[in-house]
């Protein structure tokens, strides 16, 4: 099954490329090797290293991250659907919401959500903040609200002292969202993938060029690699 998507996945990006390339010479007309570029100019760049946020800010949206309080009935925290020692999603297909029926869509990492231009699976979103705070309000969900969840949280010494070491005030609707996504933007990062994948791309197209792998064009119009 991997070699298969790794056939269906060089497929694809040769085609669309296909009209940016130039008819290859045969074997022994093959072009010098192009110069390595930089970064920007890579179609696939690393991922870069997590920004610098306070310390506090990050251990402490941690904690709400696995805080059960976050919730209305004090049932899950973000933990109990986004697992951090697997995949940053859920082991399930799809995550029950509160009123005990299956969600419509499956859960989605936080492992490089951050790095997104928009969020959530139809792409509402526009910032991490105003997901965290959808997935907080959303009666499925968390079917709670940041002022809820402020006042909560408020009542606790522990917590009380904890925002305002970090955040010179009492937990509010607001520090609570941007706890929770301080979190989130230092969360681990696939770099690895991300040079797996660019190093696959390179030697595909240096067998292109190089003639050991060649295009043909199938009679539904898609091409196929031959050896």
């Amino acid at each position: 099954m991997i070699a298969d998507a790794v056939y269906l996945a060089a497929a694809a990006i040769s085609s669309l490329i296909l009209g940016c390339l130039q008819p290859f010479a045969a074997p022994s007309q093959s072009p010098a090797r192009a110069p390595i570029s930089n970064d920007a100019e890579e179609p696939i760049t690393p991922i870069p290293a997590p920004p610098a946020i306070d310390p506090l800010k990050v251990k402490l949206g941690e904690r709400l991250f696995n805080d059960v309080r976050l919730s209305h009935d004090n049932s899950r925290s973000c933990s109990s659907c986004h697992d951090l020692g697997t995949n940053g999603a859920s082991t399930k297909r799809r995550d029950i919401g509160l009123e005990g029926a299956e969600l419509p869509f499956n859960t989605l990492t936080v492992f490089n959500s951050t790095l997104n231009f928009r969020f959530g699976w139809e792409g509402k979103f526009r910032t991490i903040e105003s997901e965290v705070r959808a997935s907080l309000e959303n009666p499925r969900v968390m079917g709670s609200s940041p002022a809820e969840i402020a006042r909560k949280l408020d009542g606790d010494p522990e917590m009380r002292a904890s925002f305002a070491a970090a955040y010179g005030r009492r937990p509010d609707a607001g520090n609570i969202v941007d706890a929770i996504a301080s979190f989130d933007r230092v969360l681990p990062r696939a770099r690895s993938l991300t040079l797996l994948l660019r190093g696959f791309v390179v030697r595909f197209f240096d067998n292109i060029l190089s003639g050991k792998l060649g295009l043909e064009r199938h009679p539904t119009g898609f091409l196929g690699v031959v050896e």
